[in-house]
């Protein structure tokens, strides 16, 4: 299996200062056990302080700030990981659960359309170019 990070610009602080479920972290120690249990990634090496929400124990929902204090008009960029099964390994990959996760803030018909994409015999083709299950819905999105 290999990791891939999506780090999306998703406003300012002042945009989740309505959540009273998320946590502001800007200690050393706790900014390294979060980079630790996302995933060394070197698109996290930047980022001084996150927002999380914390579910189970699992962190359910990251947004990384440059910087330690959460001015108000600092931009936040939300953090996901995904695990994707090597190619090899197609028996365990679920594009629709793919989609309903990353684009799970897309307009239904964005999704339909990404549905009906993976349900393709072009899919099936883009998966052997590509190498990979994910990259050609990524780029099948940015063409829509």
């Amino acid at each position: 299996m290999q990791a891939k990070i999506n780090i999306t610009k998703s406003g300012t602080v002042k945009d989740l200062n309505t959540r009273d479920d998320l946590e502001f972290i800007s200690d050393d120690y706790s900014i390294n056990s979060i980079k630790n249990t996302i995933g060394r990634f070197e698109e996290l090496k930047d980022f001084n302080s996150f927002f999380v929400k914390i579910n189970n124990g699992e962190y359910e929902e990251v947004y990384g700030i440059y910087g330690t204090v959460p001015y108000i008009t600092k931009d936040i960029y939300r953090i996901e990981v995904y695990l994707i099964p090597d190619i090899q390994d197609k028996s365990q990959f679920n594009a629709a659960k793919y989609i309903n996760t990353k684009y799970q803030d897309q307009p239904d018909y964005i999704k339909s359309r990404l549905e009906d994409y993976i349900n393709s015999d072009q899919y099936e083709y883009d998966i052997d170019y590509y190498g990979s299950y994910t990259d050609p819905i990524d780029d099948y999105y940015n063409s829509l």
